[in-house]
């Protein structure tokens, strides 16, 4: 051959060569080449793009390097068949790449062979079909869950034929209907099955949608041959020839009597919700998180003294004005779906309608409603609760100082009992029972909350006599005030202990009289008592006073600033008591 012939034959194979490389890098797919035992001989761009792996760091390596281990054996089977000559084709198996991820390959494998015939290598083309096989486990898993839900809804499928006027159900849709397998279905049996309260109404609906190839959406009632009442929903499309003329409907019928029933249950449960919500004692407001009031019950309306109109769609603030912020009421990044209590119950300022304000306990319960977070306010007006403390707090300083008062008097009660008492004994029975003419008066205080005593029951309290024959009292009806009370008290009992001791009360035939009136001294009238012993033994002038006698002189003019004169008549004991200003002590 030729030096020239032989040159031509050179350039058409390198050429030949040049573009079976250039196929080769231009591909998408991994083309490489192996020795039988493995070893990388050579590696495409699409190799690169493929597994991450530069040349330089395949060539020459094992192929197992981007293989799983568990796929070892695959592998060393495929370079197996390849040495008997075989070709292996459409191979889907796995591929690890550079970065670690596992990706599904489609594999063509076949042999390379000599001049000879004998194979020495493998030629391999790996296609990426990752994203494809996902893409078909995709479309498998919808296609499956599509079927799985029909299979779930207890949908009956059914399809019109307007020129034969049959209708061809499935199984479910018989049952549905409580049609028998035999029975040859038409629009005159469908429009049996259906309740007469819906039945001119669907019919006008299937007509309409028949006419303007509309879709049809209803839902109805018909009546089961065995189930009775049973709520459908039907849900339709019109079926066209290729001339676009209408030829009839297919669609599907679900049963949702249950639904129904639950939406009926429900129904019920919110007009009795509504109806305790209107009744409720406490006020009920509801509003956005961005404090709009969306809805007000009767109590919080007449707490406000507003009409729902004339608050709801307003800003809250309207009606607790104090709030620091629109939404302070709601906790920051809420995103709850069920109701919970985002704060204790406070105490916040209510304005009304007038512009007046009063206290309010305020707690807010927050729920989310098809996204939206509404807040619920339940508002008590505690004006009659904050004036009863008020009143409370009064009553327990007043306590506090009475206690103090009814200290002092038993202190002073106790020193001058002690300094005017030799005889221990002595001493013991009269502190003891200027005690129980103390509690006693205080008895009948907490008998009216301390808010007075009746001077009558005060003077038999203190004198502890029955029968009227003994004591009588005269005298209009006075409301003593408690300190009057208390400081009368003891000076009535020391005047009964002389009484039993030396007058009129040591012997049956005593009498006792307690009058008493009003003086008029000007604008606050005084009280005046007349205490008249008779029928007791002789009585002479003391020649010394005691301590009751000073009790009784003493203790209305230190303690109520009034007076009171004893005389030690022959006859029995005269005493004359003034109190000023009894109504205020």
């Amino acid at each position: 051959m030729s030096k020239t012939a032989r040159a031509s034959e050179e350039l058409i194979a390198e050429t030949a060569i040049a573009r079976l490389v250039a196929i080769v890098e231009a591909s998408e797919d991994s083309i490489t080449s192996e020795t039988l035992d493995g070893i990388v001989t050579s590696w495409s761009e699409g190799a690169t793009r493929i597994f991450g792996y530069m040349p330089d760091e395949m060539i020459g390596q094992p192929i197992t390097r981007i293989i799983p281990m568990e796929l070892h054996a695959e592998e060393a089977n495929i370079l197996a068949r390849i040495g008997h000559g075989e070709r292996v084709a459409h191979y889907e198996t796995l591929r690890i790449t550079k970065d670690g991820r596992r990706i599904d390959v489609l594999l063509q494998v076949s042999p390379l062979r000599d001049k000879s015939g004998n194979v020495f290598g493998t030629s391999t083309i790996a296609r990426d079909t990752t994203e494809r096989k996902a893409a078909d486990d995709a479309l498998n898993a919808g296609e499956a869950r599509l079927r799985h839900a029909l299979e779930a809804s207890g949908a009956g499928v059914w399809t019109w034929d307007g020129d034969t006027g049959l209708i061809t159900v499935d199984e479910v849709y018989r049952a549905m209907y409580g049609i028998a397998p035999d029975v040859t279905v038409d629009f005159k049996i469908w429009e049996a099955r259906l309740h007469p309260d819906d039945r001119e109404t669907l019919k006008q609906r299937a007509e309409e949608c028949l006419h303007s190839g509309s879709q049809w959406r209803e839902e109805f009632r018909i009546l089961h041959p065995q189930l009775g009442t049973r709520w459908l929903a039907g849900l339709g499309r019109v079926v066209r020839d290729p001339n676009g003329r209408v030829t009839g409907m297919t669609g599907i019928n679900i049963d949702i009597t249950a639904q129904k029933t639950a939406e009926s249950a429900v129904a019920e449960r919110e007009a009795h919700l509504m109806a305790v919500v209107e009744g409720a004692i406490d006020g009920i407001i509801t509003f956005g998180d961005d404090g709009t009031v969306l809805s007000l019950n009767t109590a919080a309306a007449t707490m406000f003294g507003a009409a729902p109109n004339d608050v709801i769609g307003q800003n809250v603030r309207m009606l607790m004005p104090h709030l620091s912020a629109q939404n302070d009421f709601l906790p920051k990044g809420s995103s709850t779906t069920e109701a919970k209590t985002t704060g204790i119950i406070r105490e916040v300022v209510g304005r009304h309608w007038d512009g007046s304000t009063f206290p309010l306990d305020l707690g807010i319960t927050e729920v989310s409603r098809e996204g939206q977070r509404l807040v619920i306010a339940i508002v008590r007006d505690i004006t009659e609760r904050k004036q009863t403390e008020e009143t409370q707090r009064l009553l327990i300083d007043e306590l506090n100082h009475r206690v103090k008062n009814t200290l002092a008097t038993v202190q002073a009660m106790a020193e001058q009992t002690l300094q005017n008492t030799r005889d221990p004994t002595h001493f013991v029975e009269s502190f003891r029972g200027r005690l129980q003419a103390l509690s006693r008066a205080h008895n009948l205080l907490t008998q009216k909350t301390w808010t007075g005593v009746d001077l009558e029951s005060l003077i038999r309290e203190q004198l502890l006599v029955s029968g009227s024959q003994i004591l009588t009292c005269t005298g209009p009806k006075i409301e003593l005030k408690p300190r009057v009370a208390v400081h009368l008290g003891l000076a009535l009992h020391e005047l009964g202990t002389n009484a039993r001791k030396y007058g009129a009360l040591k012997v049956p035939e005593g009498r006792l009289s307690v009058t008493w009136h009003l003086a008029d001294h000007g604008a606050d009238p005084e009280l005046e008592l007349t205490w008249v012993e008779s029928g007791g033994p002789a009585v002479s002038q003391p020649t010394d006073h005691g301590f009751g006698t000073l009790l009784i002189e003493r203790g209305l003019k230190h303690s109520l600033g009034g007076e009171a004169h004893m005389k030690f008549m022959p006859t029995g004991v005269i005493c004359k008591m003034r109190v000023p200003h009894w109504r205020s002590q």
